[in-house]
């Protein structure tokens, strides 16, 4: 039978595991929004129940000033029975989290998001409707990255061609002509690498309207985690995703920045 009270015991921390990471190889950087989406625990067969804390961040490097932070759910999300139908009803949680940042003298703003999958398009669409509003009417530039779920080619659903049209500018696109693939890894140990869709994305806009352009060019795009000799040594792909690695300009000066997914 399920234990009545909530399981509180913490098995992986995925943000302490990245950060202890960072501090082993000399880097400090700290987290400064953290929005905590789905939370969901189920029993297990051992009686014991299992919970999962879906959460998005942004992690600054030290010395770097912060102004503000900000997120937010969306107002469309996916609600699906546990079990099959006639279950109890469960709401997957998704939303972004901002951070506002001066970089070279400019004030920038960074928003991560997690779309719904592809699956259910008319959520993601949603969803991907009300970013596109949120970060457009900004007034000020906005570098987002995130998990979109939604192929840059166009063969899964119609939300990447909404935001493009929509005025975002696709960093890889920039800088490069490959297809730059980051889903998905498998789970099995020493399995091959099975990706066959880019969906996770770094895009920048600029307000209509700025008297001066900040965010000038991609120097730089690559995909990272998705070579073979990046499995741990049981064989373990470091993620179900490739990540990506994007150098921005800020301005004519050449000063340059770097945002990851």
């Amino acid at each position: 039978m399920s234990s009545p009270e909530p399981a509180t015991e913490v098995v992986y921390d995925f943000m302490e595991i990245l950060q202890a990471e960072l501090i082993a190889r000399g880097l400090s950087y700290n987290a400064v929004v953290v929005r905590t989406g789905s939370d969901v625990e189920l029993p297990s067969a051992t009686g014991d129940d299992l919970r999962l804390t879906d959460r998005q961040a942004i992690l600054v490097q030290s010395g770097v000033e912060v102004t503000g932070t900000d997120q937010g759910t969306y107002g469309v999300n996916l609600t699906l029975p546990i079990g099959g139908e006639g279950g109890p009803p469960v709401t997957l949680s998704r939303g972004w989290v901002s951070a506002d940042a001066s970089i070279a003298g400019r004030q920038l703003r960074f928003v991560c998001t997690h779309l719904e999958r592809g699956s259910v398009a008319p959520v993601q669409m949603a969803q991907g409707a009300e970013l596109l509003q949120r970060v457009t009417e900004a007034p000020v530039p906005v570098i987002l990255l995130g998990d979109f779920n939604s192929a840059a080619d166009g063969s899964t659903t119609d939300t990447y061609g909404t935001l493009v049209a929509g005025g975002l500018v696709d960093a890889w696109s920039q800088t490069r002509q490959d297809v730059g693939y980051t889903c998905c890894l498998p789970d099995e140990p020493f399995s091959a690498s099975e990706l066959n869709r880019r969906i996770d994305l770094v895009f920048f806009h600029e307000p209509v309207g700025a008297s001066q352009t900040t965010i000038t060019r991609t120097s730089r795009a690559v995909v990272i985690g998705a070579d073979p000799g990046h499995r741990t040594d049981l064989g373990l792909w470091p993620s179900d995703h490739a990540g990506v690695a994007v150098t921005l300009g800020v301005d004519a000066t050449s000063n340059w920045m770097a945002a990851r997914r």
